[in-house]
């Protein structure tokens, strides 16, 4: 990561780990917004909105990061711009990627069972 290796309110971090990601350029992608909080289920980023339930957030170049101070979040893997800590309001451009019958849809976790995959092609 070349980024910011510190948050001004939770210390340096301390430990990466891997999320569902994608490799977006900025180049054009869905106009939609998602909108929720952050909660990290074994490490899996998912998005949680009272109005449309739970999904798998698959963020752009994105690694899961821990701060000294315990907190868990998801940060940009190389300008280290953070999408959101657990428990804080993830607002961005993208959309739901909900399963088609008949077809391999997969969650971007292994061993999920929530029905969506939501892409995110905004950064932070």
């Amino acid at each position: 990561m070349l980024g910011p290796r510190a948050h001004p309110d939770h210390g340096e971090i301390v430990d990466t780990f891997e999320v569902p990601s994608s490799t977006w350029m900025g180049l054009s992608g869905m106009a939609a917004q998602v909108q929720g909080t952050l909660e990290l289920d074994e490490g899996c980023p998912v998005l949680v909105t009272e109005e449309v339930g739970h999904g798998i957030l698959v963020l752009p170049w994105a690694v899961g990061v821990t701060y000294a101070d315990g907190t868990r979040g998801v940060v940009h893997r190389v300008t280290g711009g953070v999408y959101a800590v657990e428990g804080g309001v993830i607002d961005a451009a993208g959309g739901w990627d909900e399963p088609s019958s008949g077809g391999d849809w997969r969650p971007a976790c292994e061993g999920s069972d929530l029905q969506a995959n939501i892409l995110v092609n905004s950064w932070p």
